[in-house]
């Protein structure tokens, strides 16, 4: 493998974590907005129509 070749891969390589990684953090921020959305509407059910 020549040197470019190295630096073309390792660069590849660097990108595809930072994506994944920014993957994960949308992802994460989703499921909490998802839970906090859910908590909130069964707290408003509770209160306003008085289901569990």
């Amino acid at each position: 493998m020549t040197m470019i070749g190295a630096v073309f891969w390792a660069t590849v390589a660097c990108v595809v974590l930072v994506q994944l990684q920014q993957a994960n953090l949308i992802v994460q921020q989703n499921n909490s907005r998802i839970r906090h959305y859910q908590l909130a509407k069964t707290h408003f059910a509770e209160k306003h129509l008085g289901t569990p």
